[in-house]
């Protein structure tokens, strides 16, 4: 694959905004965006957590350095995850897992990334525009703010736009001990 002029820079490195195009290819081709949804006891959270999540799996280690380096040079923090080796399907490689998670950590990385997206960018929205209510509304570490209507239709389109047409006609998205 040849780098174009403009991809290039003089010390012979991949323009800034280069490496961004290359990280929303991987995140469209090999990432996910979405809202995980964990079972609470607490009120305040009605009886669920929302956590928003950027991942990336891949067994091409280069890849995957690639990824947190561009990460950390736009001081996003990412966790990375070793899956376990495959028992059933020994053709199939190891392989890491790139996890951004956090309201913060979710918020910097999609206002980075967004622009370089293509097939995932209306997902990208959408957990932008919730990370964004969620960190207006002062969520803290900790601190327990009640989610609103609005935040509740912006996970269920993310999820629902996740979804396979296998899975479109599955159960609802929100535990079963939430009353929506």
């Amino acid at each position: 694959m040849e780098k174009t002029e403009g991809a290039v820079n003089q010390q012979g490195t991949l323009t800034e905004e280069a490496q961004l195009g290359w990280l929303g290819g991987i995140v469209d081709g090999e990432g996910s965006i979405t809202v995980l949804i964990t079972n609470r006891a607490s009120e305040n959270h009605n009886g669920f957590n929302l956590g928003p999540r950027i991942c990336i799996t891949n067994s091409n280690m280069l890849i995957i350095e690639r990824a947190i380096e561009i990460l950390k040079n736009h001081n996003v923090g990412a966790y990375v995850y070793n899956n376990k080796e495959p028992k059933k399907t020994p053709t199939r490689h190891p392989c890491k897992t790139i996890t951004v998670c956090g309201w913060k950590r979710v918020h910097t990385a999609l206002a980075v990334i967004i622009p370089y997206l293509v097939g995932k960018q209306q997902q990208a929205r959408w957990l932008l525009e919730l990370c964004e209510s969620r960190l207006n509304r002062g969520v803290k570490v900790g601190k327990n703010i009640p989610y609103s209507e609005h935040e509740k239709e912006l996970t269920d389109a993310i999820r629902t736009s996740n979804r396979t047409p296998q899975r479109l006609y599955a159960s609802p998205v929100w535990p079963k001990t939430v009353m929506i």
